[in-house]
């Protein structure tokens, strides 16, 4: 080989070192991307009075009885939410879920933060209503009706959910019983997916309806 040849070897060597010197190399993977789920809180608890609320130490706001605090995210997993009052418990916020934490009655003396799941944070609602029975004093008839139709009923125990009913957007009566005894009653304009609670206790007994939007 002549030397002229190897001086150009040698010259594409060096040149191809400096270039792969100047490269930039990554010394770190990708970021992980937030994993995230989305919760709001209602007070159902007739006897609990004006609280507090506190997820993982931050404040997120006061409520009183039939309250409600807006939708807001949090890191998925396992959330330490506490009272004002002093009472705290872990709930599951599962990844890209969205739905409510109701603060249900004491019984016995221990309190449930009772978790409602909605839909997953990137579904679009569909126009739908669910009733959902929490007042632990009353087992109750619950109709939604459109006019003089009934578009869905139940007989609900404490606890007790309809599951979410295709409706129409429209206006709507929910309507309480007990036997032939009207409980409550309350207008509904459905214009997305509806979550509506029985509340209070044996002798008052309340609506609360939430857009799950």
């Amino acid at each position: 080989m002549s030397s002229k040849t190897m001086r150009l070897i040698l010259s594409v060597c060096s040149v191809s070192a400096l270039l792969l010197g100047c490269a930039d190399v990554p010394t770190s993977g990708p970021e992980t991307p937030a994993v995230l789920s989305e919760f709001r809180f209602v007070h159902a608890a007739l006897e609990l009075g004006s609280v507090q609320v506190a997820v993982d130490g931050a404040a997120q706001g006061d409520l009183v009885f039939g309250n409600s605090l807006g939708y807001k995210q949090f890191p998925a997993g396992s959330r330490e939410v506490a009272l004002s009052n002093g009472e705290k418990q872990f709930v599951a916020m599962s990844t890209d879920l969205r739905g409510t934490i109701a603060l249900l009655p004491s019984a016995g003396g221990t309190r449930e933060f009772f978790r409602i799941s909605e839909r997953r944070i990137f579904d679009t609602p569909n126009l739908a209503v669910r009733v959902l029975n929490l007042n632990p004093n009353v087992s109750v008839d619950v109709r939604v009706i459109a006019g003089t139709d009934t578009v869905t009923s139940a007989r609900l125990a404490y606890k007790g959910d309809t599951g979410y009913r295709v409706v129409t957007a429209r206006d709507y009566t929910v309507e309480v019983k007990q036997g032939s005894t009207v409980l409550a009653s309350a207008p509904l304009t459905v214009s997305t997916s509806h979550t509506v609670m029985v509340l209070g206790n044996a002798g008052a007994v309340s609506i609360k309806a939430l857009a799950d939007n």
